[in-house]
């Protein structure tokens, strides 16, 4: 029979995630070792993971501690998590999904692209496209939708409602932090989509007949009318 029971989903969050993480990348180990050591600081037994609110106060104090120790390395190591809240591949993540559902399902652990990213690490990163290269389409398509997106503040006429847009897309961005996941963009990839087409279209309407002319000179030049 299932047990119910709260869980301190805040406090856990910031512990398993962020902290240990940014811990991670601040002492170049690797993300099991990090976890093992944050749960021993805590004082919090290393399985299972502990969920419940007995030991909410000390992974929040832990998490804090962890953070407040190097704020600025820590603020470097969340905007470095934008790269993969923007650019990150559903198609990987439903993958993964499938995969976790094959009982034998017991996969050696992989570098992330926030690890590779901070400290930048190129053989990390090479290991991480090794291991991902086929969804790069998918991220390299949203990293145009996001250029295009970001062209958008400047171009868009209405001020108010483009950054009431990015208002919203940077919150998402600012919370989600470490766990980039593509299923946390979701809320506003709407937005991110309007803003970056909006941005094409006025490219396109405004730069078409200087295109044109210059398509006319070129061939002037090229058939010497």
């Amino acid at each position: 029979m299932d047990v119910w029971a709260f869980a301190s989903t805040g406090p856990y969050v910031l512990f398993r995630q962020n902290a240990t993480q940014f811990y991670a990348a601040l002492n170049n180990i690797d993300i099991f070792q990090a976890r093992r050591d944050m749960l021993e600081k805590a004082g919090i037994p290393e399985y299972p993971i502990p969920q419940d609110l007995k030991y909410s106060k000390a992974m929040q104090e832990t998490a804090i501690e962890v953070i407040t120790s190097h704020p600025f390395r820590y603020a470097i190591f969340h905007a470095t998590s934008f790269i993969p809240f923007f650019t990150s591949s559903g198609i990987n993540e439903y993958d993964r999904l499938i995969n976790d559902l094959q009982p034998d399902f017991n996969p050696e652990p992989e570098p992330s692209l926030i690890q590779a990213l901070h400290p930048f690490s190129l053989p990390v990163l090479i290991t991480v496209i090794k291991n991902h290269g086929w969804t790069l389409v998918e991220n390299f398509f949203w990293l145009i939708i996001t250029v295009f997106a970001f062209l958008g503040m400047w171009f868009s006429k209405n001020k108010r409602l483009i950054r009431m847009f990015w208002a919203i897309i940077m919150y998402f961005a600012l919370v989600t932090g470490p766990i980039a996941h593509a299923r946390y963009r979701i809320p506003i990839e709407p937005l991110l989509l309007i803003s970056a087409f909006s941005s094409v279209f006025f490219i396109w309407s405004n730069y078409r007949e200087h295109f044109k002319n210059k398509l006319k000179i070129l061939e002037n030049k090229l058939f010497k009318r």
